[in-house]
């Protein structure tokens, strides 16, 4: 999971004794490689023959990849503290699943929805998911 850190601050200060007032512009560019690990446990319940609901619920912990950051301009410094970038998360799921055999194999297709939900944010998540059996 890619994570990219990109932003511009421009800091002025108090006019100095004759009048200039100090500028600087610091620039925050960073990346990092995050991950999630997870593990849930999920229900399966065929509502009409083809159609089936899912739902789970599970914890996982986030790696945002990202560190704190000290940025050195000129005049200003600027210290880019991360709280809470990496922790512990509750994850349920829902989705449906629709199969058919009317070409042959077992086609199936699934929509799931998984919310990665952390005590001060959330990152939601849509996936579609196409495949079919060989038999």
């Amino acid at each position: 999971m890619p994570i990219v850190l990109d932003g511009t601050f421009t800091v002025t200060g108090p006019p100095d004794i004759e009048g200039t007032v100090p500028i600087d512009t610091l620039r925050l560019e960073g990346q990092g490689q995050g991950w999630i690990g997870s593990t849930r446990l999920e229900v399966q319940k065929a509502l009409i023959p083809g159609f089936w609901v899912l739902g789970g619920v599970g914890s996982g912990y986030v790696n945002s990849g990202l560190q704190n950051v000290t940025v050195l301009g000129t005049q200003f410094s600027f210290e880019g503290v991360l709280p809470g970038s990496s922790g512990w998360a509750l994850m349920p799921t829902l989705g449906a699943i629709a199969e058919s055999n009317f070409l042959g194999p077992t086609l199936a297709m699934e929509v799931r929805w998984t919310d990665v939900m952390r005590s001060d944010r959330s990152l939601k998540a849509w996936s579609i998911r196409v495949g079919w059996s060989g038999y």
